[in-house]
């Protein structure tokens, strides 16, 4: 009974907000094709720096001399933490709402240069890098994304 009015509830906020959720999907999507055009624009010595950086960093993986875990997800957590309740107290008024849609805009911009960057630089192996690193936290922080 309580899961039934859960449903119908659901059903009736997506079809409210139909418009807003395409439009804050689309803004995402253009974000990341704008940021995997970006990564063509770079100079030839932005993206060799940004190589090596990416590779010493690979370097220091392979050989455990990075932040324990535990610290990278705290640091990651309260980053997207703070991204969201910056979203929520933009969204109190309605002047915060073009910064929200900005700010959704840039993240996916960010995710499209990242994605692009290491496809780009690495080939298979900057694939198996954005299914392995970048997907799956995609996977959470995205819809969090959609729904605020």
């Amino acid at each position: 009974m309580f899961s039934q009015r859960i449903k119908i509830a659901l059903k009736q906020h997506i079809s409210d907000y139909l418009s807003l959720y395409t439009f804050v999907t689309g803004l995402i999507l253009m974000g990341i094709i704008f940021g995997a055009i970006v990564v063509n624009c770079l100079s030839y010595e932005s993206k060799s720096n940004l190589l090596h950086y990416l590779q010493q960093f690979f370097g220091e993986l392979a050989q455990h001399q990075i932040a324990e875990p535990q610290a990278l997800f705290k640091e990651s957590f309260l980053h997207h933490f703070q991204l969201i309740l910056l979203i929520w107290v933009l969204g109190l008024s309605i002047i915060g709402l073009p910064v929200i849609f900005l700010l959704v805009f840039i993240k996916g911009m960010f995710l499209g240069f990242t994605v692009g960057f290491l496809i780009s630089q690495m080939g298979s192996k900057g694939l198996m890098a954005v299914l392995v690193s970048i997907f799956p936290q995609n996977l959470i922080i995205l819809p969090n994304f959609f729904i605020l």
